[in-house]
Formats: C-alpha cells, sequence, structure tokens
C-alpha cells in the first residue's frame, strides 16, 4: 500500500508540471559537442533522466544570461531516498528547481566508455501517450515513461501494481497526510540552488549563497587520495612533439647500442688515466712528406744541403771525447787549455803534446771570421784540383793528334732525342688558315696529327731547320705562304707570334711545276717546356699539294 501510495505521489507531483524534453546521446568530454546537453529553459522546475549503458560521470549545471558561464546544479532523485546530488555514475531520473536560470546542462566530467541517453524537460508543452509504472517486491525496480516525465493533469496513467503486503488504508491515510505537507519540508531554494551546508568542510560552511563558488573551490588545493582516474586519460587537442622542451631531462641508466661514430667520439674530451701504451710507439705512414729539394731521403744529408752556416758558431760538448794522436794547431786553438807555468811558442811547437781521454765529438764545430787566403785556383772550398785524380793530363802539341785526352760533350746533346715536323695537304686554302693536322715524330715514334706542338715534359724543343714545298697540278703558277707561329702556352692560334715566314713560288704555268723554300737556324729556335709551336697555310688556288717539315731535337 505505502508503495502504491508513493508512485501516485510521484504522479501527482509530475502532473504539477507541463513538459517538453531534448534529448541526445552523449559519447565523449566534447562540449559543445558528444560530450554533452544544453537546454535552453522557460521555467524554474523539470526533470532530467538518464539511461543507456555507459561508465564515468556526468554532471548537472546551469547558468544565468547570456549562458556562457555554469555552476553545479542541485537536483533530487525521483525514485529514492531525497538526497541532493550535482552528479551522477548511474542511469536514474532526479527533479531539478533552477530559480532564475536561464540553460540547463548535461556533460561528461569524466568519460570512459559506452553512450548515456540524456533527456531534459522544462515547463512548456504537456507530453502526450500513456505512462506506464511497474513496481516489484521491496521498491520500485523500474519507471518506464513512454512519454516522459513530468505528466500533464489528464494524461492517461496506466499502472501494474503488485498487491503483495500492501498497508491499510489507516497507512495510506497517514501517508498522503505527510506527502501532503512535503513542500514545507523542503529547503528554500538559494540563488535558483538547493543550499547544502558542510559540516566537515574547512572554514566551517560553503559560500554567502550556501554553496562553494567556483572562486572559492579554487582558492586553494585539496589534498586527493587514492585511485580515482583511469589507467588511460583521454586528451583533446592537438599533442606533438614540438609541444615538449628540445631537451628532455634523462634519469637512470642509459644503453648505447652500436659503435660510436668519429664525430660523436670528437664531441667531448674523454679523461684517460693509467698507462695504456708502450715505450716505443709503431709509426705507419700511407706517403712520405714532401721534403725539399736534396732531402728527399729521410735522415741522409745530400752534398749540396749541408751548410756550416747552418749550426751556431761555438756547439755545445756532451760526454767523453777521446782524442788519438798529437792535436793540430787548428785543434790546439778550438778552446784556451790551462798552462800551468808561462810557455814559448817554440816550447809549445817543440814536440807534439801527448793527450788522454776523450775530450772532442766525432764531428767539431767551426768557426771562421773570415775565409783564409788560398792558393790561385782553389779559392772555392771544396773544389777538385786537377792533380787529385792522381795523373796529370798530357801535355797537347798544336797541329799534332793526341794518343790520349779528356772527352767533352755539349750540354744540348745530353740525353737529346730527334724530332720531326711533317704536313702534306693536296688542297691548301687561299686564306691564311691554322693547320690542324701537324705530325710530330720523337725518337722515330709519330703521333697523331694536332694543331700544336708542346715540348716533352721537362724537356726543351729546338727546331734547327725548317722545309716547304708548293706543286702544281693545273696549268696555273703556283705559290703558297707558310708561317711558323709560337705561342707561350700550350695552345698555338692564327693569332700566336710568327717566328718565320716560308713562301715558295713556281717557275711556269705548268702540270708538275715545283716552288720550294729552305732554311736553318744555326743555333736552332727553341721551345720551353709549357709553351707551342703550328703552322698556318694559305696558297694561289686549292688545287696545288703543299708540303711541310721541320727538323730539331728535345734535350
Amino acid at each position: 500500500m505505502r508503495r502504491a501510495a508513493l508512485i501516485l505521489a510521484l504522479l501527482l507531483l509530475a502532473a504539477r508540471l507541463e513538459a517538453q524534453g531534448t534529448s541526445a546521446q552523449l559519447t565523449g568530454t566534447l562540449c559543445p559537442g558528444n560530450g554533452c546537453l544544453t537546454q535552453v529553459i522557460a521555467g524554474d522546475r523539470g526533470s532530467v533522466h538518464v539511461g543507456g549503458t555507459w561508465v564515468g560521470t556526468l554532471s548537472f549545471e546551469s547558468s544565468t544570461s547570456p549562458c556562457t558561464v555554469y555552476a553545479p546544479l542541485t537536483v533530487l532523485p525521483v525514485n529514492g531516498p531525497a538526497v541532493a546530488v550535482s552528479s551522477t555514475t548511474t542511469n536514474g531520473a532526479w527533479f531539478y528547481a533552477a530559480s532564475g536560470a536561464q540553460c540547463l546542462r548535461v556533460r561528461f566530467t569524466e568519460f570512459t566508455s559506452g553512450t548515456a541517453q540524456v533527456t531534459l524537460f522544462v515547463g512548456s508543452t504537456a507530453p502526450s501517450g500513456p505512462v506506464t509504472i511497474t513496481g516489484g517486491t521491496g521498491g520500485l525496480t523500474a519507471l518506464e515513461l513512454d512519454a516522459r516525465l513530468p505528466l500533464p493533469v489528464d494524461a492517461q496513467v496506466t499502472a501494474s501494481i503488485d498487491t503483495t503486503g500492501l498497508a491499510t488504508a489507516a497507512g495510506q491515510t497517514e501517508i498522503l497526510t505527510s506527502l501532503g505537507s512535503i513542500d514545507t519540508k523542503l529547503p528554500a531554494l538559494a540563488g535558483g540552488r538547493v543550499p547544502v551546508t558542510c559540516d566537515n568542510c574547512a572554514g566551517g560552511g560553503g559560500g554567502s549563497s550556501g554553496g562553494l563558488t567556483d572562486a572559492e573551490l579554487r582558492a586553494s588545493p585539496l589534498a586527493v587520495t587514492g585511485t580515482f582516474y583511469q589507467a588511460t586519460q583521454p586528451i583533446s587537442g592537438t599533442v606533438a612533439v614540438s609541444n615538449f622542451p628540445a631537451t628532455q631531462p634523462v634519469s637512470g641508466t642509459v644503453t648505447a647500442t652500436g659503435p660510436l661514430t668519429d664525430a660523436q667520439l670528437r664531441a667531448t674530451a674523454v679523461p684517460v688515466s693509467g698507462t695504456f701504451w708502450q715505450t716505443t710507439q709503431p709509426v705507419s705512414l700511407a706517403a712520405l712528406p714532401a721534403l725539399a729539394a736534396g732531402s728527399a731521403t729521410i735522415g741522409a744529408i745530400s752534398n749540396t744541403s749541408f751548410n756550416v752556416g747552418n749550426f751556431p758558431a761555438t756547439q755545445p760538448v756532451s760526454g767523453t771525447v777521446t782524442a788519438t794522436g798529437p792535436l793540430t794547431d787548428t785543434q790546439l786553438r778550438a778552446s784556451a787549455v790551462p798552462v800551468s807555468g808561462p810557455l814559448t811558442d817554440t816550447q809549445l811547437r817543440a814536440s807534439a803534446v801527448p793527450v788522454s781521454g776523450t775530450f772532442f765529438q766525432a764531428t767539431q764545430p767551426v768557426s771562421l771570421a773570415t775565409l783564409p787566403a788560398l792558393a790561385a785556383g782553389a779559392n772555392t772550398i771544396g773544389a777538385i784540383s786537377n792533380t787529385a785524380f792522381g795523373a796529370t793530363p798530357p801535355t797537347l802539341t798544336k797541329g799534332t793528334q793526341g794518343a790520349t785526352g779528356f772527352a767533352v760533350q755539349a750540354l744540348v746533346d745530353s740525353g737529346r732525342t730527334a724530332v720531326a715536323l711533317s704536313y702534306t695537304t693536296a688542297a691548301p686554302t687561299t686564306t691564311d688558315t691554322v693547320v690542324t693536322a701537324l705530325i710530330k715524330a720523337s725518337g722515330g715514334v709519330a703521333a697523331a696529327g694536332a694543331q700544336s706542338i708542346t715540348a716533352a715534359a721537362s724537356k726543351t724543343l729546338r727546331i734547327t731547320a725548317v722545309n716547304a714545298q708548293i706543286r702544281t697540278t693545273t696549268a696555273a703558277l703556283p705559290w703558297a705562304v707558310v708561317a711558323l707561329r709560337m705561342s707561350n702556352t700550350t695552345t698555338c692560334t692564327a693569332t700566336s707570334s710568327v717566328v718565320a715566314y716560308l713562301a715558295q713560288g713556281g717557275t711556269a704555268a705548268a702540270i708538275g711545276n715545283v716552288g720550294q723554300f729552305s732554311t736553318q737556324f744555326p743555333d736552332g729556335f727553341e721551345l720551353v717546356a709549357g709553351g707551342s709551336f703550328c703552322i698556318s697555310v694559305s696558297g694561289n688556288v686549292t688545287t696545288n699539294v703543299l708540303t711541310f717539315s721541320a727538323q730539331g731535337f728535345e734535350y
């Protein structure tokens, strides 16, 4: 009986409200978005209904104009003890009284999984359709509102009630009397909210309106203990590596895999302690260093690189110096010899003074203020006189061939190679044109034709004779000019300097008539390494046959 009376009381309370419902399926924490339902309200009372399968925390909130800042909204459950709450983790239905509020909002403040079906009812238009309420033993087990709560007064209600253990009529009267005075038992709203007194809060109570404001909640941090969050937290917004500092602190042990590169090894000096090398270190060279001329052999001194002037006038002596035999005048004068008692020059020179012990180094320093006066013909230190061979050359008699003598060879004949240049054409041009097929033969070996002729490496090319010939193949008087040119580079062109012009002409306008020009250079004409020779030719007709040759040598 008591359960039936409670159901009836709820229906009567719901019938006092007109309803207009707004529904949404919440599946996340994005607000506005899939994590909240917002409704503009026309009245200050209504209800909230939550269904579906989900895991998380839904919070009830309200806001005044312009509906941008929301505060927690306290609601009372439709089915169950009259305990005010502002959030839920389970399905159910709640009444609210939000005086002065213009917007309501239900949102996921924590979300793990699932879909929550949320409906907000505010006073506007009464829903239509039947309402079915099913009760069970021990209390209400389900509240199915096909047309959503709250209901209008004239709504059709169909109820199926378990009559087992119903109360008596007297008990029902008592309950109805108690429910009739329920309005006087509810606390008065403060600012559109149900006031809550917190006996155990720090400071002895709530804010000025009975509940803690947002500023009061943020005024000081609250200690939180226990596990109150899921293992994996949802993240909104964009997460990128750029959000973190460029250098991250590292704690613990860091293990490097793989060998370090040369750049990594050289990045920071590594301190080394202990003995880790042998007394004599091996040395490996891919190639010997470039040495100055005359010192190509490491450790050797050539006869052209030693100069007494390279050393100090006086050299220090260390170790033991051994003298064998009598000292020479130079050795005696090299350093002062302590003498007790005066000795005359004659006494010093009268006999050799024996010296024992080691008192000089293998190589003695030499110091000269000036060179001594030397005999004529021997004023160069280290020169070899004509008597150093152990024999005197024979006396030569003018006009008589001697049986013996010294062989003499000119420097130009030392290691020289014969060179010949040649060129032939059956169609010489009528304008001065550089030849591109001039052939050079060195030592009897001909190279491919080229425009520029150069000397061999480290050699000098000397031209001693040139020859040019022109022959006509028609009944016309033949003539041609060959210009021998020289350049100080390895490329010789038509603008290079002319060394000699070789002009030749025939004697008659008849086929086969020949003109020729030859000349010699008594001292030769030389081309050093880095320069080049070339020739340019021109003639009166292109039917003549022109030949050119030059002789010389390289040394």
